[in-house]
């Protein structure tokens, strides 16, 4: 049973070092393939999944940012292509449709239409402004909105004349299709769902890349892999402390100091994302024309998050080195073993020197 275990660990240490590998090859092969490309027949993880359309031939089509890759699904969630970006490598994107199948995608001040097949047909040069709007002519075709409108209401469905194409946040959560059903996001995937209510489709990355998607759950590798690293280290540091120590204490000591770094690690990510969500949400709260709507973040949370990291490295090291001076209690009573031995031989070594003075 205990051989079985150990393979049995064993199995699941590979998995995890394999699993880390693919998740910082995954992260690496974003830049690459920005720079590189891709071929149009390779699917890829959802990564920073963003924008979503369906234009009226069926398609559904996703704003990957991470990957800078506009992908196409069919009708019933099968992948058919991965698009590149426009050249210029932009960042602010959005995705929209209009009746007669037109794709409109915005980067940045400039906004480019392709046919169904993602060619390009036109490219439509606005001012550059910070909102960036852009809405329909009366004739259907794109123009750039001289009017400084914050957030303009803009459709979840393909837009008609007169309307705005994107929306200020381009983080879309639903898009009503041509037949009358829903595009929903559910965290990092769309489900379609008839006019109904009903189930009728999913769009999604395939299950084997899922798992490489960042942020998650691809950015727990990082932590995982300072994990397995932080347990190496400490069980070669204990394990040279005392070339005869007994390795059942050395796996108990092992144990409670990875657990005492993990609850750490997780108390300390929970109050860094806390505390930086509470004040997002202040200067969110903030009028736009209020200077602290923009110094409010980098003023306080900065500061905030070093000091956390600091009290809880500090707390965490003291923390362990107390742990480290506790001594254990079979040791102690080991020790008073041995003295009494100790006493014993003596005793008896006396006993027997009088015995021989005697004779």
């Amino acid at each position: 049973m205990h051989m079985s275990f150990n393979k049995i660990f064993r199995l699941f240490i590979i998995i995890v070092v394999i699993w880390m590998i693919g998740c910082v090859t995954s992260f690496l092969s974003g830049p690459a393939i920005i720079f590189l490309g891709a071929p149009s027949w390779l699917p890829l993880p959802w990564s920073d999944f963003d924008d979503f359309v369906q234009s009226p031939d069926g398609k559904v089509l996703v704003d990957i940012k991470f990957y800078n890759r506009v992908l196409c699904y069919g009708g019933n969630g099968e992948f058919i292509a991965s698009y590149p970006y426009p050249p210029g490598k932009p960042k602010v994107t959005g995705l929209a449709v209009n009746g007669e199948g037109h794709v409109f995608f915005r980067a940045r001040n400039n906004l480019y239409v392709y046919n169904n097949s993602w060619n390009l047909l036109e490219k439509v040069e606005g001012e550059f402004s910070i909102h960036r709007h852009w809405r329909l002519g009366e004739d259907g075709k794109p123009v750039y909105a001289t009017v400084d409108i914050e957030a303009p209401k803009v459709p979840d469905r393909a837009a008609k004349p007169g309307e705005y194409l994107f929306r200020e946040d381009s983080r879309r959560t639903m898009f009503t299709c041509k037949d009358g059903s829903r595009l929903v996001r559910e965290r990092n995937q769309l489900k379609r769902y008839s006019a109904e209510g009903g189930l009728i489709g999913k769009y999604s990355e395939p299950w084997f890349l899922s798992i490489f998607t960042f942020p998650w759950p691809a950015l727990l590798a990082w932590p995982i892999a300072f994990l397995f690293a932080y347990v190496e280290n400490r069980k070669r540091f204990l394990l040279g402390q005392q070339k005869k120590s007994d390795p059942n204490k050395v796996r108990k000591r092992l144990l409670l100091d990875t657990t005492v770094t993990a609850l750490f690690f997780i108390i300390t990510t929970a109050a860094i994302v806390m505390g930086g969500s509470v004040v997002m949400v202040i200067a969110n709260a903030l009028p736009k024309s209020n200077p602290m709507h923009f110094w409010l973040v980098p003023i306080v949370v900065i500061p905030y998050w070093i000091i956390v990291i600091i009290v809880a490295f500090w707390t965490w090291r003291s923390l362990l080195r107390r742990l480290g001076e506790i001594k254990p209690a079979d040791s102690e009573g080991n020790g008073q073993n041995n003295m009494t031995t100790i006493d014993l031989q003596e005793d008896s070594g006396m006993s027997s020197g009088n015995k021989n003075a005697n004779g």
